[in-house]
């Protein structure tokens, strides 16, 4: 992140993007009005291009991935994330230059429709990356061709309903040779290892973290799972349906409680075995982070005590608290 003198605004994620990208492309060479972070109040020209969503368009043609929007990664991890993409995407061996895609945008701006479609921020991002590989033949499309495609994907989207995509999964006991277990959720988030197969059982901090995450999570001595099934967590981040093994029905059954915990916390919560406890890790901006333990009571994480770092207000205080009768009482004074 970009530190200012004291006293100073902070600038927002997006503005801090297009600072470090004015050092990749030149694009006060662009011939296309873009509109800065810092001037968009200013200017609402409706032939104009939000200068921050050209610069991640331009991100994701270097990395040829259209997840470059997520708060948490420009705030946490925006370099580590994207420039092992960019690196792989071996530029120099390339005949398309960014510059070709900027030229194509350009042409398009002469239809009224393509003009209005290519400046929706996700149109635009995604267009970019796709471009990259089909871009000889968008160069020898005619206006009416390119509009009469994006027509017929927007009517074929458009007959979803998303409300009513859902997801199921079957679960079945290793060894087991009855009916499987099946289970429908609202949605299922996949994400892929670097290898192509399913990410699973990863938790670590402002990464990606896997599909589906197993381990005791009450401490009883069976193991249980969890799907995610949004990003509805803290700056974004994945949040999680949790099922528990129930001994006496030989099922898993939903937890809401613990399924409640991944949504408040920087991603899935971690499980400490020789503790019996569950931690969670939340923050507030920059400068003030809790470490959350729980205990599991018939099935409900109960809060134990919480590390907390506050470095607000020009301080830096660090201290833990206990949780006592329903509010959280100060244990340790503060490191200076």
């Amino acid at each position: 992140m970009i530190t200012l003198n004291n006293g100073q605004r902070p600038m927002s994620a997006r503005h801090q993007i297009e600072v470090l990208a004015d050092s990749f492309f030149d694009f006060d060479s662009v011939d296309l009005k873009l509109v800065a972070e810092k001037g968009k109040s200013r200017v609402r020209a409706p032939d104009s291009f939000k200068k921050s969503d050209f610069i991640k368009g331009y991100i994701a043609y270097l990395s040829e991935t259209v997840n470059v929007d997520n708060q948490k990664i420009i705030e946490e991890k925006l370099d580590e994330l994207i420039a092992s993409r960019i690196i792989e995407s071996d530029i120099p061996t390339r005949r398309i230059e960014f510059s070709d895609i900027v030229n194509l945008i350009n042409r398009m701006s002469a239809s009224e429709y393509l003009s209005e479609w290519i400046r929706v921020q996700n149109n635009f991002i995604g267009f970019c990356v796709g471009a990259k590989q089909s871009i000889p033949a968008l160069q020898e499309a005619q206006y009416a061709e390119m509009e009469g495609a994006i027509q017929s994907f927007e009517q074929a989207f458009a007959s979803i309903n998303v409300s009513k995509v859902t997801g199921q999964i079957s679960v079945t006991k290793s060894g087991a040779t009855g009916k499987s277990q099946l289970i429908d959720l609202p949605s299922i988030f996949l994400t892929r290892a670097a290898g192509g197969g399913l990410l699973i059982n990863s938790t670590v901090l402002y990464e990606y973290q896997g599909t589906i995450n197993t381990g005791d999570f009450n401490f009883d001595g069976d193991q249980d799972f969890a799907i995610q099934t949004g990003n509805n967590g803290s700056y974004g981040g994945p949040s999680y349906d949790v099922f528990l093994q129930d001994r006496r029905s030989g099922r898993f059954l939903h937890a809401p409680a613990l399924s409640a915990l991944t949504a408040t916390g920087l991603g899935f919560f971690e499980v400490d075995p020789s503790a019996r406890e569950l931690v969670e890790y939340t923050k507030d901006g920059c400068c003030y982070h809790e470490e959350t333990h729980f205990s599991v009571h018939n099935n409900m994480p109960m809060p134990k005590w919480r590390q907390v770092e506050d470095a607000r207000d020009n301080q830096f205080r660090q201290f833990s608290e206990a949780y006592r009768r329903g509010r959280w009482v100060r244990a340790k004074v503060g490191v200076p």
